[in-house]
């Protein structure tokens, strides 16, 4: 269980009181042990293993205080007691905790091991397979405590963030690799994967794709849809290995590959020639990329862009949201907060005392869904620049350094300078720089002062990085090795 900033959450009582020590502010061993089932000793020596690494320490006089005095403790009680309160290090800690907790939840939201986990341990049991199990223990979101198996503290607080990610609105982003053409020192060929719910969508599939898959975490199993932007080999030369993995795996896979009408061919070609793989054939769909389709809630809408050969990029644009909860309305019509709340924000309508209530009656106006933009290998372009408009977030090919830009556009791509001033055309809220060229690795540094001159937020996309696209928040970087 390697999960947690500078102590392990196997440690769950640890966790457990941090958690109580960040909301309650300040707290004595007593009334932790009284809120979280635990004895008086087991809260004492767990407090005393925080301190000794400087996550928990004893409150100041001046805090106590001030708790005494919003709780009307009496001196009496903190003469007889010990505060404490998170240190610095200590709540730094437990946000990454829950920056992890974030990551998984990401990964559990809308799945079927997301709802067995909601409905706790013994369903657990009875209804997930061993490698479910095997891989929520690894992560620390289970246990076995005396032949018994129990949620964890860590557990908990990723169904509490699936709970929020069911609220709003999230496209996960996980980059695979980000070099253009050959791959070079720390950079992979251009992939990336995209997550809605737990629905994956691979992006191009470079070379070494499946080690780049097991060193993010995320594996092969569960991904059902592949996108091939277009025909050059840094894009599709790690597809037939791919396929010949899962294949390995004995799994019940179905994939649908998205693609130009070459990509069918080079595949059975390869699988034909190398002797490996074959079955695949048999659960694998190509379909001609270019009209727009659905994964679960994510509409994929794919664009010509100027390339040297037929290439596109994507849209990725999630449903209209409902409108906003309007509290007061609930209220004045007599719904208590709770269950009645959340069917109401579903679109479910409800009956309380013999009258029926509406979602309509409780929601604001519809919202936009979350758009995300991926430019693909491409030269500057009104189409991209058109269908980029208002995105909350745009993944811009950037294989040249500004200055460069007729080398860049006789290639089929586009430099710093051109992403920038796409970038701003379109009105995107953020932008990331992508698929870097040999010029361009050389001098990261330099350039992205550059960007940051020019778009301030500005971000440069690395292998195995992660960021986040909601239409409400933007955009988060990731934070590093949490998932």
């Amino acid at each position: 269980m390697r999960n947690g900033g500078s102590y392990s959450v196997a440690e769950n009582d640890s966790l457990i009181i941090m958690i109580h020590l960040e909301r309650a502010g300040i707290d004595y061993a007593y009334s932790v042990a009284k809120h979280n089932g635990m004895s008086l000793e087991q809260a004492e020596a767990t407090l005393e293993d925080l301190m000794r690494k400087g996550l928990v320490e004893r409150a100041g006089s001046s805090s106590i205080k001030r708790s005494d005095a919003r709780f009307k403790r009496s001196d009496e009680v903190h003469k007889h007691h010990t505060y404490f309160s998170l240190t610095r290090a200590g709540k730094l800690a437990l946000r990454e905790v829950k920056l992890s907790a974030r990551k998984h939840a990401a990964r559990l939201s809308g799945t079927k091991l997301g709802s067995l986990m909601k409905k706790g341990a013994e369903t657990l049991m009875k209804e997930a397979s061993s490698d479910e199990l095997k891989w929520l223990e690894e992560h620390g979101m289970i246990q076995e405590v005396s032949g018994r198996l129990i949620v964890t503290a860590y557990g908990r607080l990723v169904l509490e963030q699936v709970a929020l990610l069911g609220e709003r609105t999230l496209f996960l982003v996980k980059f695979l690799g980000t070099a253009s053409g050959a791959p070079v020192s720390g950079f992979f060929p251009s992939s990336m994967i995209i997550i809605k719910n737990g629905e994956k969508v691979l992006v191009d599939v470079g070379e070494g794709i499946q080690h780049q898959l097991f060193r993010s975490g995320i594996g092969l199993r569960g991904l059902h849809t592949i996108v091939i932007t277009h025909m050059h080999g840094d894009h599709v030369m790690g597809l037939p290995g791919l396929l010949m993995s899962l294949s390995l795996l004995n799994a019940d896979m179905s994939i649908s590959i998205h693609g130009p009408r070459d990509v069918k061919g080079f595949v059975e070609f390869v699988l034909d020639a190398t002797r490996s793989g074959q079955d695949a054939l048999g659960w694998t769909s190509f379909r001609e990329i270019g009209q727009p389709f659905s994964v679960g809630e994510m509409i994929i809408r794919p664009f010509r862009v100027k390339h040297r050969i037929p290439s596109f990029g994507l849209v990725f644009q999630e449903n209209q949201r409902p409108g906003r909860f309007l509290v007061e309305e609930a209220l004045k019509l007599g719904v208590p907060r709770g269950p009645l709340w959340g069917k109401l924000q579903r679109g479910q309508a409800i009956s309380l005392e013999g009258h029926v209530i509406t979602p309509q009656q409780v929601l604001g106006p519809a919202r936009k869904g979350a758009k995300l933009t991926f430019t693909g290998d491409a030269a500057p372009s009104e189409e991209l620049v058109a269908n980029a408009r208002e995105s909350d977030c745009l993944i811009h090919d950037a294989a040249f350094p500004p200055g460069d830009e007729e080398e860049a556009h006789r290639f089929g791509h586009s430099t710093w300078k051109d992403a920038i001033n796409s970038a701003k055309e379109a009105g995107v809220k953020k932008l990331v720089l992508y698929n870097f060229g040999g010029k361009t690795v050389s001098q990261l540094d330099e350039l992205l002062a550059f960007a940051e001159s020019q778009f301030p937020g500005v971000v440069l996309a690395k292998d195995m990085m992660e960021l986040e696209v909601s239409v409400d928040d933007g955009f988060d970087r990731a934070c590093k090795g949490l998932c």
